[in-house]
């Protein structure tokens, strides 16, 4: 059996010959597709919350596969986060961290749509629940999670969507989903205003780090907050007048908030939405052996990567953009 496997932290995967899994108490999944995320960067450098399992072990947090001829989304239980993950052709899990998907769900995108996708739709309609007419200012839009959450605004009746990110080819890949896209960087408050024409009531941040205090500006007397990420950094300077005159609000945002039915439900609409083309979906699926590619891909945040592993173990092409 091919599983990728950390052996060290700050390392990037290794594609091994291991024995597959025997554990009488969890059922048999056959892999087909693994997504990677920045949580499983994290984990593998040591820096998740919760650890990371005894090494070496198996990488990958979520994933989709087939159980009893079914199609399923498999995550949880601290699979990939402090035991061994799901990257390798065969593994064993517990029967109540499988989802069972629709036969026409495609393995990539719905791997690509858990984690990020979840947090991103959920962020937008939940946490932030954002009404019809309001504007919606997204940072981190071009990543994963912020191209849902982009899209989930949108839906809701966003007014106006404003895509903020770092400045490059992911950031340009979001122009056709946003009315104005936005560079980090200097006086972002007033470049977010500008581009929404004027101060925004709702702002979803998978960024945080240093430029949040000055992004907050742009938000509008009572505007909210729902911070879901902490990709520029976990630490951020916010000048108190800012927060108190404006009478703002700052509201957390994690998946591990929502209960398996809540998440499972989440995942489902998404995949519905992707199945019926209404959803717009960048991702890069690889085979195992490029395994490493992906991790630094991830790493680097170059883009959405998925692990095909029906590529090579079962006499299939490779897979590219979906």
């Amino acid at each position: 059996m091919r599983a990728a496997i950390i052996d060290e932290l700050g390392g990037s995967p290794q594609v091994v010959d291991t024995p597959e899994p025997v554990d009488p108490t969890g059922v048999v999944v056959t892999m087909n597709c693994v997504a990677l995320s920045p949580i499983d960067i994290a984990v593998g450098a040591g820096r998740f919350a919760l650890g990371h399992p005894p090494l070496p072990y198996v990488m990958g947090h979520e994933g989709v596969g087939t159980c009893d001829s079914r199609q399923v989304y498999v995550a949880g239980a601290g699979i990939g986060l402090t035991t061994d993950g799901l990257c390798a052709d065969v593994r064993v899990v517990p029967e109540s961290v499988v989802v069972p998907l629709p036969d026409s769900a495609d393995p990539v995108i719905t791997a690509s749509l858990g984690t990020a996708g979840v947090a991103g739709w959920m962020a937008v309609t939940q946490r932030a629940a954002v009404t019809p007419g309001e504007a919606v200012v997204v940072r981190g839009a071009s990543g994963a999670a912020g191209r849902i959450a982009v899209q989930a605004a949108r839906a809701a009746g966003a007014s106006r969507v404003i895509g903020v990110g770092r400045a490059g080819s992911r950031l340009a890949a979001v122009e056709h989903l946003c009315d104005a896209t936005v560079e980090e960087g200097d006086d972002l408050g007033p470049r977010i205003a500008e581009a929404a024409g004027g101060p925004v009531p709702v702002m979803i941040d998978f960024m945080w780090g240093p430029a949040a205090g000055g992004a907050l500006t742009a938000l509008a007397p009572g505007g909210r907050v729902v911070l879901a990420g902490g990709g520029a950094g976990t630490l951020a300077e916010v000048a108190s007048p800012v927060m108190i005159g404006r009478r703002l609000e700052i509201r957390g945002y994690s998946n591990f908030g929502l209960s398996p039915q809540e998440f499972a439900a989440a995942l489902l609409e998404l995949v519905g939405l992707a199945g019926a083309g209404s959803l717009d979906v960048a991702v890069t699926a690889v085979p195992l052996e490029r395994a490493a590619e992906a991790w630094q891909g991830t790493r680097d945040s170059t883009g959405k990567f998925v692990i095909d592993l029906r590529v090579g173990a079962h006499g299939q092409g490779a897979t590219g953009e979906a």
